[in-house]
């Protein structure tokens, strides 16, 4: 699932945090900072955390996850695409 950064079946403000950790520490030089400490699990998350397909996981992403969670938990229903826009 698109934001599902913790692969707990829903897209919330932990997600937005978790994304905003990563950012930082690879902006930071550590590189080796995962989601997950299984590679393969690793592989399949990334993709879906990178909200705006630059092919890089950055503070771009987690806004883009507080907006639809802030808009789902809002009672406003929006689409990834929406969100985007």
């Amino acid at each position: 699932m698109y934001g599902d950064t913790d692969r707990n079946g829903r897209v919330d403000i932990t997600d937005a945090f978790l994304v905003l950790q990563y950012y930082a520490n690879h902006s930071a030089g550590n590189l080796s900072y995962t989601f997950t400490e299984y590679p393969e699990i690793e592989r399949k998350l990334l993709p879906f955390v990178d909200i705006d397909h630059d092919k890089s996981i950055t503070i771009s992403d987690a806004y883009y996850i507080l907006k639809y969670y802030s808009l789902q938990y809002a009672g406003a229903p929006a689409t990834w695409d929406e969100i985007q826009k």
